[in-house]
């Protein structure tokens, strides 16, 4: 009895850092154009099979004026998205990507960022080298 209790017990555990691994999420990169929509993860993005992906936002400041944001998408299939931006809250939105962060961002007509939305979670994969 003794053994068949520990034997269960040490395939209870080894299984255990498995179950409790957390949830992961591969979330590559999605434009639709036909929206002015643009989405993915940058861990994502960098670690993808493929040539083509690329996430990313950036903000360039200068001495003409408000600092200008930039973002740009591209996904497996080569289509591609970008926006530029001088709102404030974008702004803000643009300097809270962390290395690892979720991006989706539209854009209008005009190539002007409409919207945000930037998620930090561990759900999302790291990059990899």
């Amino acid at each position: 009895m003794k053994r068949t209790t520990v034997a269960a017990l040490l395939f209870i555990a080894a299984a255990a850092p498995a179950a409790w691994a957390g949830t992961q999420e591969v979330a590559n990169v999605v434009v639709l154009t036909s929206m002015r929509l643009a989405e993915g993860s940058l861990g994502s993005a960098r670690n993808s099979p493929d040539s083509q992906q690329m996430l990313g936002c950036r903000i360039v400041v200068n001495s003409y004026g408000a600092p200008t944001g930039y973002c740009a998408a591209r996904n497996a299939s080569g289509v591609s998205g970008n926006c530029t931006t001088t709102d404030p809250e974008h702004i803000a939105q643009i300097r809270s990507i962390s290395d690892d962060s979720f991006i989706a961002f539209s854009w209008n007509t005009s190539g002007t960022c409409t919207s945000f939305h930037i998620s930090n979670f561990s759900t999302f994969a790291p990059k990899a080298p």
